[in-house]
C-alpha cells in the first residue's frame, strides 16, 4: 500500500527537471593541507635471558599484540632438508604442553579464543614469528599460553603424515599452475638455486621427521636470534613483568643455523625463458631484473618511478595493457626486497593470442619512458601524494607498525628507516626518478618470462627478435626440441 502511494505522488509530482534552472558546475574542493606524520613512540629492553623487547605505545583500544620474531627463515634451510623451517613453525600451534597437559591445534584455539585472543606462527625466506593478540585483560594467561606453543611444541606425528601429504599435493598442483611456474622460474633465474629459488619437494618433505623438526626448534629458537616486538593498551613494566615469568629458564641450546647465501645470480638480460604449458588457455608473462638494496640513494626515486610505471591500477603499464589493448585484466609491476637485492618484477596474465603483442607493448612502455616519453612532474606528483597520504593511513592498527619494524631488523635496513620514509618520498622529482628509471630498469638487463602454450605463442615471440631459451616447470633451462 506504502509503495503504491509513493508510486501514485511520484506519477503526478511537478516535471521539476524541466522547468528548473539548470544546476551549477560544483568545484571539487581542494585536498585540506598535509599533516605531519608521527610515529608512535617506541622503547626498547633487554630480559634477563638476553632477549631484546621493543614495545610501541598504544592505548586507544584495549587490546594488545606481541610476537617474537625469528632471524632464520626458509632460506636457511640444511642441504636436503628445504621445507624444514616452514613446517618448524606451520607444526608449532598444532599442538604444545601446557600447564602440564598436552593440547592439540583445536585446545590451543579454543583457549585462545575463551581468553579473547589468538595465537599464530610461520616462517618467510627471511625470518619467522610466533604471535599473539587478544584483550588487554588476558595479557598473563594469552602470553603464559603463547609462551608454551614457543618454547613447548609436541610435533606429533600423525599431524605431521597429514600435512606432508597436503603440501606434496600441492607441490604437485602447483607443477601445473601457470603462476606458480613463473613465480618458480622468475626466482629461479634471480638466484640459481639459492635463497628465494629453495624450495620443499616430495623427496625433501620424505625426508623430514618430527625428531628433526624438534632438534631443528632448539636451534632456530633461542634468545640469540629472537627479538620480541609488542604494541597495546598495557603497562610496560607489567609487560616485561610477565615476559620474565613465562620465558624464565629458556636459554640457548646449541649453535644457530649458519645465515644463507644472498647472493643473486641473474642471467644475462634480453631473452625469453619460455615455459611451454600445452593447452593454456591464456600466457603469464613476468620480468626478472636484479637491482640494489633500498638503502641505496635513488631508492625512493625508483620506487616512485615504478609507481607510475606499473605499480599501480592507473600507471602506464596497466592502462596500456588493460584499458587501451584489452589484453589483460590486470598488469603490476613491483619491487621486490627482503635481506637480498631488490628484484623488479612485472606480471601480467593476457590472452593466448596476444602473448607476443603484450610482451611488445610492455617493452614499448619502458623504452618510452626512456627516451620519448618520460615520467611527467604531474604522474610523480600524483602519486608521491598517493604514497605519502596512504603511508599514514597504513599505521591505524598496532599491528602493522610491529610488522614495519620486524621487517627493518629481519633486512638490516636502519632503524630511522620509517620515520624518514615521508620525507624521502616527498623530495623525489621527476628529474630525479627518471634519473633512476634510466640508471636501473634498463631493457638490455631485463630477463622475460613466458608461461603458455608454446606451440601456439612461439611465433609471435620469435617475432620480437629477442633469443627465446625454453625452460621446464622447474625454472631450468631445458634442451631446444
Amino acid at each position: 500500500m506504502i509503495h503504491a502511494v509513493l508510486l501514485a505522488a511520484a506519477l503526478h509530482a511537478p516535471a521539476l527537471a524541466a522547468t528548473s534552472e539548470p544546476p551549477t558546475a560544483r568545484t571539487v574542493p581542494p585536498p585540506l593541507p598535509t599533516r605531519p606524520f608521527v610515529l608512535p613512540a617506541t622503547s626498547s629492553v633487554t630480559l634477563s635471558n638476553g632477549v631484546v623487547l621493543t614495545f610501541v605505545e598504544s592505548d586507544e583500544v584495549p587490546t594488545f599484540d606481541l610476537r617474537a620474531v625469528v632471524s632464520v627463515g626458509t632460506s636457511s634451510d640444511p642441504a636436503g632438508s628445504e621445507g624444514l623451517t616452514d613446517l618448524t613453525f606451520a607444526l608449532l600451534d598444532d599442538g604444545a604442553t601446557h600447564a602440564g597437559e598436552a593440547l592439540d591445534a583445536a585446545g590451543i584455539a579454543r583457549a585462545a579464543k575463551l581468553l579473547g585472543g589468538s595465537i599464530g606462527a610461520g616462517a618467510g625466506r627471511d625470518g619467522a614469528s610466533v604471535s599473539v593478540s587478544g584483550l588487554s585483560r588476558s595479557l598473563e594467561p594469552l602470553i603464559a599460553l603463547w609462551a608454551s606453543v614457543l618454547l613447548r611444541p609436541t610435533y606429533d606425528a600423525k599431524v605431521w603424515d597429514l600435512e606432508r601429504q597436503h603440501r606434496v599435493a600441492e607441490y604437485q598442483a602447483d607443477l601445473d599452475r601457470p603462476n606458480r611456474m613463473a613465480d618458480r622460474t622468475v626466482a629461479r633465474l634471480a638466484w640459481g638455486d639459492a635463497y628465494a629459488a629453495r624450495e620443499a619437494t616430495p623427496s625433501t618433505l620424505a625426508s623430514l621427521t618430527t625428531e628433526g623438526m624438534r632438534a631443528w626448534h632448539g636451534r632456530v629458537l633461542q634468545p640469540s636470534t629472537v627479538r620480541l616486538f609488542a604494541s597495546g593498551d598495557v603497562d610496560r613494566e607489567a609487560l616485561v613483568s610477565t615476559l620474565e615469568a613465562a620465558l624464565s629458564g629458556w636459554k640457548a641450546a646449541a649453535d644457530a643455523p649458519t645465515p644463507p647465501d644472498i647472493r643473486p645470480a641473474p642471467p644475462a638480460g634480453g631473452a625469453v625463458y619460455l615455459v611451454d604449458k600445452p593447452g593454456a588457455a591464456q600466457s603469464v608473462l613476468s620480468t626478472v631484473l636484479v637491482l640494489g638494496r633500498p638503502t641505496e640513494p635513488d631508492w625512493h626515486a625508483l620506487m616512485l618511478a615504478n609507481t607510475a610505471l606499473g605499480g599501480a591500477f592507473t600507471a602506464r603499464i596497466n592502462l596500456n595493457l588493460r584499458e587501451d589493448k584489452g589484453y589483460t585484466y590486470g598488469a603490476r609491476c613491483g619491487l621486490g626486497f627482503g635481506a637480498g637485492p631488490a628484484v623488479w618484477s612485472c606480471s601480467a596474465n593476457v590472452a593466448t593470442d596476444v602473448t607476443g603483442p603484450a610482451l611488445v607493448e610492455l617493452r614499448r612502455e619502458v623504452a618510452d619512458a626512456h627516451a620519448d616519453r618520460p615520467l611527467t612532474e604531474k604522474e610523480i606528483q600524483f602519486f608521491r601524494d598517493f604514497r605519502t597520504r596512504s603511508f599514514k593511513g597504513s599505521f591505524e592498527r598496532p599491528g602493522t607498525i610491529l610488522d614495519e619494524l620486524a621487517t627493518e631488523w629481519l633486512t638490516g635496513l636502519p632503524s630511522d628507516w620509517l620515520s624518514r620514509y615521508v620525507p624521502a618520498v616527498t623530495a623525489v622529482t621527476a628529474e630525479s626518478a627518471n634519473q633512476a628509471l634510466r640508471a636501473r630498469i634498463n631493457l638490455d638487463k631485463i630477463a622475460w618470462v613466458v608461461v603458455g602454450d608454446a606451440t601456439k605463442i612461439r611465433p609471435s615471440l620469435e617475432a620480437i627478435g629477442l633469443p627465446i631459451v625454453p625452460t621446464g616447470r622447474d625454472g631450468r633451462p631445458v634442451e631446444s626440441p
